[in-house]
């Protein structure tokens, strides 16, 4: 081929590649963040399904956080409203009653800083590990773009077990197409000392988030060896956008954000 010819073609070549939009290439960064405004919403059914003593238990409820605050350091107060739901045991179903609201305050990244029940919250799991399952439920997003397989490593303040600090290690999947939305794919792994004789919680999760707010459009997970009152318990969750609500099953009746 003709060097001097073909130079018109390479340019456009050269020209189509610095036009692809960001995410595209693997070698792109990606700067994640959460783009939070007071008075956001999201809606959303969490299920959970776990074996207790040798009998399948599902656990559905549906859950609303509500932005009320974010202060110039970019802090954000969220006010989160169960809703309640249904506990399935060997077929038969069980209503369970709303828990109470909880007040959330975390940093621009997600790092929660503050975890506040209204009253008292009790149940087969305890406080503890409500508190830290809150903090696994939002990713605590980099301070610097990443590309893909990327990945930035933490250590927080642990609930369960004080002794000793919550490893969480996070990794940039890359985009990844659902429902044909472009989402960032992110996996988490976390391991949580909860006592002094080496027990360890382990969580893993996969989060597929909307790159324009930075909420969860999907979270898929995992829980080992979680202390409770029936012994450690495992089980799987999944989160996803609820539909929208009634006048009969909520306080709310806008539809779940997209």
């Amino acid at each position: 081929m003709n060097f001097r010819a073909s130079r018109p073609l390479i340019a456009a070549v050269v020209g189509i590649i610095a036009l692809a939009p960001a995410g595209a290439r693997a070698d792109d960064a990606v700067t994640l963040k959460y783009t939070d405004k007071v008075g956001d919403k999201l809606r959303q059914q969490i299920v959970i399904k776990a074996s207790v003593q040798g009998i399948d238990a599902i656990m559905t409820n549906i859950q609303q956080s509500l932005i009320k605050e974010i202060k110039d350091t970019g802090d954000v107060t969220l006010l989160v409203t169960d809703e309640g739901g249904t506990l399935t045991l060997m077929g038969n179903d069980q209503k369970q009653e709303p828990s109470p609201d909880v007040t959330i305050k975390r940093d621009k990244t997600g790092k929660i800083s503050s975890w506040k029940p209204a009253t008292d919250i009790t149940g087969a799991l305890p406080p503890e590990f409500l508190q830290t399952s809150a903090q696994f439920n939002t990713v605590i997003l980099p301070t610097t773009p990443v590309k893909e397989k990327d990945t930035w490593k933490l250590e927080l303040d642990n609930p369960m077990f004080k002794a000793k600090k919550i490893k969480i290690e996070n990794t940039y999947v890359g985009i990844e197409k659902v429902d044909g939305v472009d989402l960032w794919k992110i996996k988490q792994t976390a391991n949580v000392p909860t006592d002094g004789e080496g027990g360890v919680a382990v969580f893993e999760g996969t989060f597929w988030l909307n790159p324009a707010t930075g909420r969860p459009a999907k979270v898929e997970g995992k829980a080992k060896d979680v202390p409770s009152q029936f012994g450690k318990l495992s089980f799987t969750i999944t989160i996803t956008p609820a539909k929208a609500a009634t006048a009969a099953t909520a306080p709310d009746k806008a539809a779940a954000p997209k």
